[in-house]
Protein backbone atom coordinates (compact mmCIF):
# COMPACT_ATOMS: atom_id res chain seq x y z
CA UNK A 1 0.00 0.00 0.00
CA UNK A 2 1.03 3.53 -1.30
CA UNK A 3 1.33 6.24 1.96
CA UNK A 4 0.99 10.15 1.60
CA UNK A 5 4.60 10.73 1.05
CA UNK A 6 6.32 14.52 2.47
CA UNK A 7 6.71 17.21 0.45
CA UNK A 8 10.21 17.82 0.22
CA UNK A 9 13.26 16.47 -0.13
CA UNK A 10 16.92 17.99 1.50
CA UNK A 11 20.35 17.93 -0.12
CA UNK A 12 23.22 19.50 2.31
CA UNK A 13 26.33 21.03 0.92
CA UNK A 14 28.99 23.20 2.72
CA UNK A 15 28.46 27.19 1.62
CA UNK A 16 31.84 27.26 -0.11
CA UNK A 17 32.58 26.19 -2.71
CA UNK A 18 29.55 23.80 -3.12
CA UNK A 19 26.85 25.91 -3.13
CA UNK A 20 27.74 28.18 -5.22
CA UNK A 21 28.42 25.28 -7.85
CA UNK A 22 24.71 23.73 -7.23
CA UNK A 23 23.35 27.11 -8.17
CA UNK A 24 25.05 26.94 -11.23
CA UNK A 25 24.50 23.23 -12.26
CA UNK A 26 22.34 21.32 -9.44
CA UNK A 27 23.53 18.69 -7.94
CA UNK A 28 25.94 16.01 -9.34
CA UNK A 29 26.51 12.52 -7.94
CA UNK A 30 30.14 11.36 -6.78
CA UNK A 31 31.00 9.72 -9.65
CA UNK A 32 30.64 13.15 -12.20
CA UNK A 33 32.28 15.30 -9.65
CA UNK A 34 34.88 13.54 -7.56
CA UNK A 35 38.38 14.65 -8.93
CA UNK A 36 36.36 16.09 -12.00
CA UNK A 37 35.43 19.71 -10.75
CA UNK A 38 38.27 21.14 -8.53
CA UNK A 39 37.50 22.30 -4.77
CA UNK A 40 34.68 20.36 -4.10
CA UNK A 41 34.57 19.48 -1.14
CA UNK A 42 32.95 15.97 0.40
CA UNK A 43 31.04 16.19 3.79
CA UNK A 44 30.50 12.14 3.47
CA UNK A 45 31.97 9.85 5.76
CA UNK A 46 35.27 7.97 4.32
CA UNK A 47 34.06 4.51 5.63
CA UNK A 48 30.37 5.42 3.91
CA UNK A 49 31.95 6.09 1.03
CA UNK A 50 34.40 3.36 0.32
CA UNK A 51 31.13 1.16 1.43
CA UNK A 52 28.88 3.26 -1.51
CA UNK A 53 31.76 2.55 -3.60
CA UNK A 54 31.04 -0.99 -3.77
CA UNK A 55 27.48 -1.08 -3.85
CA UNK A 56 25.78 -1.12 -7.27
CA UNK A 57 22.01 -1.48 -8.65
CA UNK A 58 21.33 -2.89 -11.43
CA UNK A 59 24.73 -2.45 -12.41
CA UNK A 60 24.91 1.08 -12.14
CA UNK A 61 27.29 2.09 -9.47
CA UNK A 62 25.66 3.99 -5.99
CA UNK A 63 27.94 6.62 -6.85
CA UNK A 64 26.31 7.26 -9.95
CA UNK A 65 23.13 8.87 -7.74
CA UNK A 66 22.25 11.61 -6.10
CA UNK A 67 21.11 10.59 -2.41
CA UNK A 68 18.11 12.79 -1.30
CA UNK A 69 16.55 12.34 1.83
CA UNK A 70 13.37 12.71 3.27
CA UNK A 71 14.18 14.85 6.64
CA UNK A 72 16.90 16.70 7.92
CA UNK A 73 18.68 15.84 11.00
CA UNK A 74 19.92 12.39 9.89
CA UNK A 75 22.76 10.90 11.67
CA UNK A 76 24.92 12.27 9.14
CA UNK A 77 24.12 15.74 10.04
CA UNK A 78 24.44 14.86 13.41
CA UNK A 79 28.29 13.38 12.96
CA UNK A 80 29.48 16.72 10.52
CA UNK A 81 28.23 18.79 12.74
CA UNK A 82 29.17 16.84 16.38
CA UNK A 83 32.51 16.98 14.30
CA UNK A 84 33.13 19.99 13.70
CA UNK A 85 33.34 19.26 9.90
CA UNK A 86 31.43 22.10 8.80
CA UNK A 87 29.56 24.17 11.39
CA UNK A 88 25.66 24.88 11.09
CA UNK A 89 26.20 28.67 10.01
CA UNK A 90 28.11 27.11 6.86
CA UNK A 91 25.52 24.58 6.11
CA UNK A 92 23.10 25.07 3.66
CA UNK A 93 20.04 22.45 2.73
CA UNK A 94 18.87 22.17 -1.09
CA UNK A 95 14.90 21.52 -0.73
CA UNK A 96 13.71 19.70 -3.81
CA UNK A 97 9.94 19.55 -4.62
CA UNK A 98 9.18 15.20 -3.87
CA UNK A 99 6.59 14.99 -6.29
CA UNK A 100 8.99 16.30 -9.29
CA UNK A 101 12.05 14.63 -8.07
CA UNK A 102 10.11 10.85 -8.27
CA UNK A 103 8.92 11.69 -11.39
CA UNK A 104 11.91 12.02 -12.98
CA UNK A 105 12.98 8.85 -14.97
CA UNK A 106 15.29 6.30 -13.15
CA UNK A 107 14.96 7.41 -9.64
CA UNK A 108 14.83 4.40 -6.89
CA UNK A 109 14.17 5.16 -3.72
CA UNK A 110 15.61 2.95 -0.44
CA UNK A 111 13.82 1.96 2.98
CA UNK A 112 17.41 3.05 4.71
CA UNK A 113 20.81 4.18 4.33
CA UNK A 114 22.11 3.01 0.79
CA UNK A 115 25.58 1.73 1.95
CA UNK A 116 23.65 -1.07 4.49
CA UNK A 117 23.57 -4.46 3.09
CA UNK A 118 20.46 -4.43 5.08
CA UNK A 119 18.24 -1.66 2.87
CA UNK A 120 15.91 -2.73 -0.07
CA UNK A 121 15.75 -0.77 -3.22
CA UNK A 122 13.04 0.01 -5.64
CA UNK A 123 12.00 1.78 -8.48
CA UNK A 124 10.33 5.03 -8.55
CA UNK A 125 8.07 5.50 -5.33
CA UNK A 126 8.15 2.13 -4.65
CA UNK A 127 10.07 1.63 -1.08
CA UNK A 128 6.71 4.35 0.43
CA UNK A 129 5.23 1.45 2.09
CA UNK A 130 8.43 0.24 3.47
CA UNK A 131 10.10 3.27 4.93
CA UNK A 132 9.57 3.82 8.80
CA UNK A 133 8.11 7.05 8.84
CA UNK A 134 7.75 7.18 13.01
CA UNK A 135 12.02 7.00 12.47
CA UNK A 136 12.37 9.04 9.57
CA UNK A 137 10.33 12.25 11.21
CA UNK A 138 11.59 12.56 14.84
CA UNK A 139 14.74 14.28 15.05
CA UNK A 140 16.51 11.43 16.87
CA UNK A 141 17.94 7.83 16.26
CA UNK A 142 18.57 5.88 19.02
CA UNK A 143 19.83 2.63 17.39
CA UNK A 144 22.09 1.53 14.64
CA UNK A 145 19.12 0.12 12.87
CA UNK A 146 17.18 3.40 13.70
CA UNK A 147 19.65 5.51 12.18
CA UNK A 148 20.08 2.75 8.59
CA UNK A 149 16.03 3.60 8.77
CA UNK A 150 16.20 7.27 9.30
CA UNK A 151 18.55 7.53 6.10
CA UNK A 152 16.15 6.07 3.85
CA UNK A 153 17.00 7.71 0.31
CA UNK A 154 15.56 9.22 -2.79
CA UNK A 155 18.22 8.33 -5.92
CA UNK A 156 18.48 10.42 -8.37
CA UNK A 157 20.30 9.23 -11.58
CA UNK A 158 23.01 12.11 -13.26
CA UNK A 159 21.67 14.96 -11.60
CA UNK A 160 18.74 17.16 -9.84
CA UNK A 161 18.81 20.46 -11.24
CA UNK A 162 18.21 23.61 -9.97
CA UNK A 163 14.84 23.93 -11.11
CA UNK A 164 13.98 21.31 -8.65
CA UNK A 165 14.62 23.61 -5.77
CA UNK A 166 11.80 25.24 -4.02
CA UNK A 167 13.67 26.75 -1.44
CA UNK A 168 17.36 26.94 -0.09
CA UNK A 169 17.44 26.89 3.68
CA UNK A 170 20.40 28.23 5.93
CA UNK A 171 21.42 28.84 9.69
CA UNK A 172 22.31 32.84 10.20
CA UNK A 173 21.54 35.80 7.81
CA UNK A 174 25.21 35.97 7.18
CA UNK A 175 25.06 32.95 5.13
CA UNK A 176 22.04 33.89 3.26
CA UNK A 177 23.12 37.16 2.24
CA UNK A 178 26.04 35.06 1.09
CA UNK A 179 24.17 32.59 -0.72
CA UNK A 180 22.18 35.97 -2.82
CA UNK A 181 25.47 37.51 -3.38
CA UNK A 182 26.88 34.10 -5.13
CA UNK A 183 23.11 34.02 -6.90
CA UNK A 184 23.37 37.37 -8.36
CA UNK A 185 26.14 36.63 -9.89
CA UNK A 186 25.51 33.40 -11.03
CA UNK A 187 23.51 32.56 -14.45
CA UNK A 188 20.55 30.06 -13.92
CA UNK A 189 20.66 30.10 -10.27
CA UNK A 190 16.93 29.03 -8.76
CA UNK A 191 16.82 32.19 -7.22
CA UNK A 192 15.61 33.79 -10.82
CA UNK A 193 15.05 30.42 -12.43
CA UNK A 194 12.29 29.88 -10.55
CA UNK A 195 9.81 32.40 -9.03
CA UNK A 196 8.82 31.12 -5.99
CA UNK A 197 12.35 30.08 -4.71
CA UNK A 198 13.94 31.64 -1.79
CA UNK A 199 17.04 31.27 0.35
CA UNK A 200 15.37 31.25 3.90
CA UNK A 201 16.72 31.16 7.39
CA UNK A 202 14.94 28.16 9.23
CA UNK A 203 17.17 27.17 12.52
CA UNK A 204 14.61 24.09 13.46
CA UNK A 205 16.55 22.32 10.56
CA UNK A 206 19.73 22.12 11.97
Amino acid sequence: MMVALPKYLYYMAPVTPNAQLILCNGIKPRNLVSGLIPGVRSLADPGVIRLRAKKTIHGVPLHNYVPLYWATHTPMQHNILQNGIVGRDDLVFFVCDSAEVLSMLGVLTTDGNAASDSTQFWTGEGASSAIDWRVVAPPNAYSAEYRRKKMAEVLVPNCVPPECFVQVIVHCERTRQALMAMGSATAGHPIHSRPKVEVKIDQSLY
